[in-house]
């Protein structure tokens, strides 16, 4: 089951030109795989002399085509909490490695050229010039009021997980 409302985050990824969503703050992440996070990382995000940094990639209007890009040693948590997201692209430790993987995801969506949204105040700079470098031809643009405005009105069935 999708647990954030599909519909309304198609539209408001119209309403913004975006073809995709990349999320990878840790609130993001959790809100749209519907409370995954990988217990790892749940305390700190820092690895030496990098840090965790998932994704979770949206195209918009194909829902069904959602990525994850996540570490190798995730699988295991992945299945036991039955995430919905069938598309996960494994990524090394790091912040290029996981970048890396995200935009191996896009272009086999076909987005390579299209607008995509990121959480541009929350994406490590090294990430983002991979992005920048990889994608060139694809327009990097702020995604962080489209999610903002997804999550500001609940659900029913997010009071009703709210309220346990």
């Amino acid at each position: 089951m999708i647990p954030f409302d599909a519909l309304k985050l198609d539209r408001l990824m119209a309403e913004a030109g975006l073809d995709l969503l990349l999320a990878c703050t840790r609130h993001n992440v959790r809100y749209l795989t519907g409370g995954y996070y990988y217990h790892f990382h749940a305390a700190a995000t820092r690895m030496a002399q990098t840090q965790y940094l998932p994704f979770v990639g949206v195209p918009r209007g194909r829902v069904e085509d959602t990525f994850y890009v996540c570490r190798p040693d995730e699988r295991g948590q992945i299945d036991a909490e039955g995430l919905w997201i069938r598309h996960r692209v494994d990524a090394m430790r790091g912040t290029v490695p996981a970048a890396e993987s995200a935009v191996k995801a896009v272009r086999q969506l076909g987005l390579a050229e299209s607008t995509i949204g990121a959480e541009l105040p929350f994406l490590p700079t090294d990430a983002f010039l991979v992005l920048q470098q990889e994608l060139p031809k694809a327009r990097l643009v702020d995604a962080t009021p489209v999610v903002d405005e997804l999550r500001a009105v609940k659900t029913a069935h997010e009071l009703a997980h709210l309220r346990t």
